[in-house]
C-alpha cells in the first residue's frame, strides 16, 4: 500500500511516495535559465541494494521522455538540466526508482511552467 505525503522544500511543492519499503521524491528546485528547469529528486528508501534512478517527463501527463538513470542509494541526491524548452509551456515529471527485481517505484505526478511569456 502507498502513503503520500505533501510537503515544502525551499518553498517548492513536493510529494513523498511511500511503496513497500520504497521511497522516492522529486521538485523541481530552480528554473534553468532562460527556458528550463532542474529536476531533482532523492531515493529516501531502498530495497537494501542499489537502485537505478531517474525521471519521467513530458507536456502532457503521459510523459513521453525519460532522463539517462543513474546509480543511487538510501539518501542519495540526483538532478537532472532540462533545456532549450519553449517559454511558458507546462511540463509534468515524476521520479522512477527501478530496483534488482526490476519493477519500477514512481513519484508523484508534478509540474512546472518554463521562465517566459
Amino acid at each position: 500500500m502507498a502513503a503520500k505525503e505533501e510537503r515544502k522544500r525551499n518553498d517548492l511543492p513536493f510529494l513523498l511516495l511511500l511503496v513497500a519499503g520504497v521511497g522516492i521524491f522529486a521538485w523541481t528546485r530552480r528554473p534553468v535559465a532562460p527556458h528550463g528547469a532542474t529536476l531533482n529528486g532523492t531515493l529516501i528508501s531502498d530495497d537494501g541494494a542499489p537502485m537505478q534512478v531517474s525521471f519521467e517527463w513530458g507536456q502532457t501527463e503521459e510523459l513521453t521522455s525519460q532522463t539517462p538513470s543513474t546509480e543511487a542509494q538510501t539518501g542519495d541526491h540526483f538532478l537532472i538540466d532540462l533545456t532549450n524548452l519553449p517559454k511558458g509551456q507546462q511540463y509534468f515529471f515524476r521520479a522512477k526508482a527501478v530496483g534488482q527485481a526490476g519493477t519500477p517505484v514512481f513519484g508523484e505526478v508534478l509540474s512546472f511552467v518554463t521562465p517566459g511569456v
